[in-house]
């Protein structure tokens, strides 16, 4: 997941310290657990501290933000829909052409395809008398298909629409 840095270091007569620096990993890094249980001695005794916060050291593990995002398209010429797509952008990304009538399921292969995104849930609302169709993306902090998964903790930068057909009208925005 990161790229890390040991420093051991003496602290007291027969004690040392260590400091382990991570340096490529997205996030605040939750402290070690240590066990002391096969350690030889009258004091092994061992204290975990941080000594800087990460990034994103406003983000608890333990109470996650599910952040989600929506993309809202809006039919502006019914009878010019035929082969009418889109494409959203992620973190420098861009996806395949989506079409305009895409599904939950659609959306979801389009931005998994992505090495930006980790773990989502598409659900889409319908209006049947316009077409107008709004995605929401709801990004799960907790899984994802590789390390950058890690990124779905909180303050995501928002999916930015890249291309559109003119008969169409598509606008991303940040829910929570």
């Amino acid at each position: 997941l990161s790229i890390f840095a040991v420093e051991k270091e003496p602290h007291g007569l027969f004690n040392f310290r260590y400091i382990i620096s991570f340096e490529t990993l997205v996030g605040d890094v939750p402290n070690f657990v240590v066990d002391t249980s096969d350690l030889i001695g009258s004091d092994n005794n061992w204290e975990v501290v941080s000594l800087i916060d990460g990034k994103f050291s406003h983000i608890k593990l333990d109470a996650p933000t599910y952040e989600i995002q929506t993309v809202k398209m809006v039919v502006l010429d019914s009878s010019s829909l035929l082969g009418a797509t889109f494409t959203l952008d992620f973190m420098g990304q861009s996806t395949d052409p989506i079409s305009w009538d895409a599904d939950e399921n659609e959306m979801l292969q389009k931005l998994v395809m992505l090495s930006t995104v980790g773990d989502i849930i598409v659900s889409l609302e319908l209006d049947d008398v316009s077409d107008d169709r709004s995605w929401h993306i709801t990004f799960n902090p907790y899984e994802g298909k590789s390390s950058i998964s890690t990124i779905n903790f909180g303050n995501l930068p928002p999916i930015e629409v890249s291309s559109v057909d003119d008969s169409i009208s598509v606008q991303a925005e940040t829910v929570n």
